[in-house]
């Protein structure tokens, strides 16, 4: 089977992407499924392997000092 290339998210402010490479991925209303093990990507932090499973995907949120939330941005 052939490796799939999937973006899970784009930096907003660098463009870089987070990508998950491997065989038969499916990437769908923020649920990543990996049926065999895959690898992450990004341009600025080491590759991960992904084990076989489901997963879910979801922007990081952080407090600003007033209190407010908002995503964190690459």
């Amino acid at each position: 089977m052939v490796d799939k290339r999937v973006v899970l998210a784009e930096g907003e402010a660098t463009g870089h992407a987070h990508v998950a490479m491997g065989p038969g991925l499916t990437f769908t209303d923020e649920r990543l499924t990996v049926p065999e093990s895959a690898v992450l990507t990004h341009e600025e932090h080491s590759t991960r392997t992904i084990p076989k499973g489901d997963f879910e995907i979801r922007r990081v949120v952080e407090l600003d000092p007033s209190g407010d939330k908002r995503e964190v941005v690459d």
